[in-house]
């Protein structure tokens, strides 16, 4: 597809429910329909975060029910059911999230990355990642055998960050800033993504381009729900969930 370049709003507003934006772009694909914009709060997914989902209403009566989102080559591409009438090229429209699923994946992933700084406060040395996931069944991989019996002084840890109410920052960084500044430098960097970090409090300045909440304080109390061996024994994997207080 023809790039179409859009302001990845969901960075600088992370926080933000509805938006206006214009039509660069309106195509069918199959049943679907494929919407690009000049900017977006949808967040495409990535590192373990699910992409956004909502609507998006044009000036003209046009109605896009947003079920995937994608980043393509620079443009972020709604894909979804078109409920009603059309778009036209530069059309104003309305963007508006389904913002419990949004608030649930930051706070889902800002938890996963707040595990392990905690499990870093445990064991300093010798516990390198290797993957995440930070949706429905979220967990931390590690390298290496890990002991179940973490579990609770993990928990207390991660507890501690929470009441802490730890500033989480996210930033875009140079390929060189990565390798400067973090630790653990995954292999599998995007190309054709803006490169962010996020670090929280005095944590680990770690390679990150999702989108998480403000504070720890917002995450809620973590729940460490099982560590075990990953199938082929290689790894350990970490569960978690997220409750409310």
């Amino acid at each position: 597809m023809t790039t179409f370049p859009t302001i990845l709003d969901y960075y600088a507003s992370p926080n933000q429910r509805e938006a206006e934006a214009a039509v660069l772009h309106f195509q069918p694909k199959g049943q679907k329909h494929r919407l690009v914009l000049d900017g977006s709060i949808y967040f495409p997914g990535g590192g373990g975060q699910l992409h956004d989902v909502g609507e998006i209403i044009g000036e003209n009566g046009g109605r896009l029910r947003v079920e995937r989102v994608q980043f393509d080559n620079g443009s972020i591409v709604h894909e979804g059911l078109l409920e009603a009438g059309s778009f036209e090229h530069l059309e104003p429209v309305r963007i508006r999230l389904d913002w419990n699923r949004r608030y649930q994946g930051m706070r889902l992933h800002t938890a996963g990355h707040l595990l392990h700084d905690a499990f870093l406060t445990l064991r300093p040395t010798g516990l390198v990642p290797r993957k995440a996931e930070h949706n429905r069944d979220p967990y931390v991989e590690y390298h290496g055998s890990l002991d179940a019996r973490d579990q609770k002084p993990l928990e207390e840890s991660i507890d501690a960050l929470v009441w802490a109410d730890l500033p989480v920052v996210m930033r875009e960084a140079t390929f060189d800033e990565l390798v400067a500044g973090c630790r653990f430098l995954p292999t599998n960097l995007p190309k054709n993504k803006p490169l962010r970090t996020v670090r929280i409090g005095n944590g680990e300045l770690v390679p990150c381009g999702g989108v998480h909440v403000a504070r720890t304080g917002e995450i809620g109390r973590v729940v460490v729900t099982a560590i075990h061996q990953t199938a082929d024994q290689t790894g350990s994997r970490v569960h978690y969930q997220i409750v409310d207080r």
